[in-house]
């Protein structure tokens, strides 16, 4: 399974073959910085080990102290004596504070924010001797131009990592520095085993075994993956899942969309079906009523005649006209006799 690299310069994945085989160790990060970002020891966190985190700046360990609960977290610096020193914090790039005058100078004159500000420092010895209850693993050391004074702090008789990491050259450049402070690591017994560009790695004689393990650069059999770019996948894999979701939903409004119109559809349809009904009994309605306007018009052609013959001649037409079906002719018959016998009608017969 490939490990996570979160280091800068990939030195957990140096460091991780070198202690593949160690389920629980410890180390001791001096400079550490952000718990996550370009961290040494982030990786070896995650496979349950613990380790002491040196960060005098008060973010940065309020940080750490938030990420590694398991860890000793101290928000002091260290020199090759207790006291206090006046630090340079960078604002712009925390990672560039330093105890140095002359760094501090420098990166004032290339533009970065300074803030300095008094911290108290003790030494790599004294916290070994609060902290330390086993055999350190390894030690990483990365304080910006102050590493001598670090070193000179420490008790290399009593406290022997087995692996020491120095970053190794000035402050954002590749000039080396080693040096300055080399001499002290070679006296205690320690050997050259890498240098990997930025950083020299150095092993205790009694484990020089494990010099060959650092013998090449991290690279493609070491298998590993690099935090930054897993952390954009794995951002990409929650976009695409986001976009998922989003596209299921806009499916399932769309099957919503495409119901409530074949309801509406069948609904269209049903009022359709309704209105030609409406339609075909308005027609048969209008049928109806010229049919019986027809036959109105027949009947006040036939009544016609009898208009001035008052209602008793009116009634004897009705009957004539109820007679015509069973007995047209003599129906036929009374009509002649009534047309001829209208003016005695008129007057013979009395108002209704």
């Amino acid at each position: 399974m490939a490990i996570i690299s979160y280091a800068q310069n990939r030195e957990d994945v140096l460091l991780h073959r070198v202690f593949s085989d160690s389920s629980r160790g410890l180390y001791i990060d001096v400079g550490a910085c952000d718990p996550v970002t370009h961290s040494v020891t982030k990786h070896f966190y995650e496979r349950g080990w613990d380790g002491i985190n040196i960060e005098p700046i008060p973010a940065m360990y309020e940080a750490l102290a938030q990420d590694r609960p398991r860890d000793v977290n101290l928000c002091v610096g260290l020199s090759d004596r207790e006291g206090t020193l006046n630090f340079h914090e960078c604002i712009d790039l925390a990672e560039l504070s330093t105890f140095s005058d002359e760094q501090a100078e420098g990166l004032r004159k290339s533009g970065f924010a300074i803030v300095d500000h008094e911290i108290p420092v003790t030494t790599l010895a004294r916290v070994c001797e609060r902290h330390v209850d086993r055999t350190i693993d390894f030690l990483k050391v990365d304080v910006e131009s102050i590493e001598r004074e670090v070193l000179a702090g420490a008790d290399w008789s009593r406290y022997r990592p087995r692996v020491v990491l120095v970053e190794a050259t000035r402050p954002s450049t590749n000039i080396p520095c080693h040096e300055e402070w080399e001499p002290i690591l070679l006296a205690a017994d320690y050997l050259f085993a890498f240098f990997d560009g930025l950083n020299r790695y150095y092993v205790r004689a009694e484990d020089r075994e494990l010099i060959p393990r650092l013998a090449v650069p991290a690279n493609v059999f070491d298998d590993f993956e690099i935090h930054e770019y897993r952390s954009q996948i794995d951002g990409y894999r929650g976009q695409i899942d986001g976009l998922r979701a989003d596209l299921e939903r806009a499916r399932r409004s769309l099957v919503d969309i495409e119901a409530a119109r074949c309801r509406a559809q069948a609904g269209l349809d049903e009022n359709r079906d309704a209105l030609a009904a409406l339609r075909r009994e308005w027609e048969e309605s209008q049928a109806a009523l010229h049919a019986a306007r027809s036959r109105l018009d027949d009947a006040t052609a036939e009544l016609a005649p009898f208009r001035d013959l008052g209602p008793i001649a009116i009634e004897v037409a009705r009957g004539l006209r109820r007679l015509s079906t069973r007995a047209p002719r003599l129906a036929a018959m009374g009509k002649w006799m009534i047309r001829h016998a209208q003016p005695a009608l008129r007057v013979s017969l009395p108002d209704a």
